[in-house]
């Protein structure tokens, strides 16, 4: 199955303006002649891409967008076919919370596996619950490998709502940080002062809180009990 032209178009379209790409499209995807809904994308993100949402002008507009390219996303996902993983993951970058809700249903289509952790962690940290649960939701449908189903574990929500949401200050707690790590904003919970984040290698991880532990303020079995 070939990736949809009008989701590689709207791509390459959005790279040119700073928006969603994060990888070259080759000039040989675009070269047919666009179909309608190639021609609403492309006006949506050449005219309407940086202005608000409720820009009447845009609304219609955007709607249409919206819809073409979370149709594109389900076709990406049906597929199973990973090499589409790295073509889907920018989207997360968009400002649509239904393009990265879709977004990650169609990455649960594929399956995500133990090596795709590193790449899936921050999306767990996305600021909007309904975009978080669908993360969830992905994660629960990867081959479960050690890390998939650990940052599943750390990832689970149970708020809703399309309202971001500003996360807690993890510098005001002066907890140490495990090199190479990604901080799970989101699977934290500030009031009692547990942080959860995760590390590219427990071996690593595991040597440097035990560093720090021999320094206090905490024995290593304490931190084990408060940090996961």
């Amino acid at each position: 199955m070939k990736t949809p032209l009008r989701f590689i178009a709207a791509l390459a379209t959005a790279l040119f303006f700073g928006g969603l790409g994060l990888f070259p499209i080759s000039a040989q995807a675009v070269t047919p002649a666009p179909s309608p809904k190639d021609e609403t994308v492309k006006k949506y993100l050449d005219s309407c891409w940086s202005k608000s949402a409720k820009e009447p002008s845009c609304d219609k507009l955007r709607k249409d967008a919206v819809e073409i390219l979370k149709e594109d996303l389900r076709t990406l996902g049906s597929s199973a076919n990973r090499s589409y993983l790295l073509t889907i993951l920018p989207v997360f970058k968009s400002d649509e919370a239904e393009l990265r809700i879709a977004a990650a249903d169609a990455i649960g289509m594929i399956g995500a596996q133990d090596q795709d952790a590193d790449l899936l962690a921050p999306l767990a940290n996305d600021p909007v619950p309904d975009v978080r649960r669908a993360v969830g939701q992905m994660l629960q449908r990867g081959k479960k490998g050690s890390a998939i189903s650990l940052l599943e574990q750390r990832t689970v929500s149970t708020r809703a709502g399309l309202t971001p949401e500003t996360p807690a200050d993890p510098g005001k707690y002066s907890v140490p940080v495990a090199p190479e790590s990604t901080y799970l904003y989101y699977a934290s919970d500030a009031a009692s002062g547990r942080l959860s984040y995760t590390a590219k290698s427990m071996n690593d991880a595991t040597a440097f809180f035990k560093a720090k532990a021999k320094k206090g303020p905490y024995k290593l079995e304490e931190f084990q009990e408060k940090y996961r």
